[in-house]
């Protein structure tokens, strides 16, 4: 684009050059001509020596005398100028060059040729001129409307892939949306977790505190049993002819020891069982608390991931937005440059239809 843009500032450079230099012949011409006509009509008595190149002319009309050096000199110089200059030399160049050194040859030939001659030459002249700055003028401009036409397809080019970058930013943002709720979810996921392991923590305290308890029970229950049972053993060895009463009372008793024992022993194990599910339901919900600390975690890289995608497409759209508004700018520029030589063509094709 860079090098377009300068072909396309050099083709107008050269452009101006080429009217400058016309508009300045055209210019400096018109005063040859007035100056010529007033030398004229100041020496009418004047009458030069007729040479044999010469053709004879009558009496009747003035004589014109024109510096034939000094216009043979500066179209020599200017042409030595241009040659010596570093712009690439064009064949229309070239053929514009080639006229004015021959219009300054028949010049200095026709030194005594009268005015209306010298008008027409110069007519003839400034017409070429036109022409060829015409014809410049249109190659220029289908040059520069055939850069306009590819800056506008680059220009709807960048216009689609900004929009779809857009598009991507937005269905970015979504995600993020969604996974920032999702993190939610599980902040307060986890909250109710550590609440539930915290509750069913102390409820495995007091379950422990109960269990130790029942256990020094049991065990103070065992020990008086087992007094008890030494009692009654030394009551059958030493007394074998107690009463049947006394017998049957520590029978029962016996009785109500054994079953108080069972119910113990019943009790214990319902508290055994009812800790190893506790314990089973504690390795479950640590489990189920790791598993939901990867998925955060997973969450967290994800999050990451798709931030650094929304940076590098904020900082790809800024610098397509850039590339957008820079090539809008040449466009205008252009645009302008095509309205100023398009009115600069419309002076000069008036100005020649005055001259004309």
């Amino acid at each position: 684009m860079s090098w377009l843009l300068k072909q396309a500032e050099d083709i107008l450079n050269r452009v101006d050059q080429q009217t400058n230099a016309a508009l300045h012949q055209h210019t400096s011409e018109l005063p040859k001509k007035q100056n010529q006509i007033e030398f004229i009509s100041d020496t009418p008595s004047f009458t030069p020596t007729k040479s044999l190149d010469q053709p004879i002319i009558s009496t009747n009309r003035p004589t014109i005398i024109i510096p034939t050096r000094r216009t043979k000199k500066t179209d020599e110089t200017d042409l030595i100028n241009y040659l010596n200059s570093s712009t690439p030399i064009n064949n229309n160049e070239i053929k514009q060059l080639i006229p004015v050194q021959s219009s300054s040859n028949n010049k200095t030939r026709t030194n005594s040729c009268s005015s209306s001659n010298l008008n027409d030459n110069s007519s003839l002249v400034i017409s070429t001129n036109e022409s060829y700055i015409n014809n410049s003028n249109k190659q220029l401009i289908d040059t520069l409307q055939n850069e306009i036409q590819t800056l506008k397809h680059d220009k709807n080019q960048y216009e689609n892939e900004l929009h779809t970058y857009k598009r991507q930013l937005i269905q970015y943002q979504h995600q993020i949306a969604e996974s920032d709720a999702l993190l939610r979810d599980l902040h307060s996921r986890e909250s109710d977790s550590n609440e539930i392991l915290s509750t069913k923590d102390s409820q495995v305290a007091l379950l422990r505190i109960r269990l130790t308890e029942s256990d020094e029970l049991l065990q103070k229950k065992i020990l008086q049993y087992d007094e008890l049972h030494n009692e009654y053993t030394h009551l059958i060895q030493d007394s074998s002819h107690i009463q049947s009463a006394s017998f049957d009372a520590l029978q029962l008793r016996k009785i109500q020891l054994e079953q108080e024992l069972e119910r113990n022993l019943n009790e214990n194990e319902r508290l055994n069982n009812e800790n190893e599910q506790l314990i089973e339901q504690l390795k479950l919900i640590e489990k189920r608390l790791n598993d939901e600390h990867l998925q955060f975690y997973e969450q967290q890289q994800q999050t990451k991931h798709a931030k650094n995608l929304i940076n590098q497409l904020e900082y790809e759209m800024n610098e397509y937005k850039s590339k957008a508004q820079r090539i809008l700018q040449t466009k205008d520029k252009l645009i302008i440059k095509l309205k100023d030589i398009i009115q600069h063509q419309n002076s000069t094709s008036n100005i020649g239809d005055q001259h004309g």
